[in-house]
């Protein structure tokens, strides 16, 4: 993909005002590189949960996207080993 064509497909703007201008499922895919989860999605499922945590508004495609890769059974695993309550 061009550097041209990848500023078309996220856009242009702010961080808070940024929003891809495709979903992937307009692309025709599921993740970010095609139907399998791979690096690329956790790195960016990290910076949407980032993103989340502290309100920062997400474009619906993002939102979409942060739902469908959280909602793995994988995530939900890792979630609760990295993030499980101190022991007080």
């Amino acid at each position: 993909m061009t550097r041209a064509k990848r500023l078309v497909l996220w856009g242009a703007g702010t961080p808070r005002t940024m929003r891809p201008c495709w979903t992937l499922h307009e692309l025709g895919r599921a993740f970010l590189l095609g139907d399998a989860f791979t690096g690329a999605d956790v790195l960016l499922t990290t910076c949407l949960d980032w993103a989340h945590f502290y309100s920062l508004p997400l474009a619906d495609g993002l939102a979409e996207y942060r739902t469908r890769t959280t909602s793995r059974d994988a995530y939900r695993r890792a979630f609760e080993v990295n993030y499980r309550p101190a022991a007080g």
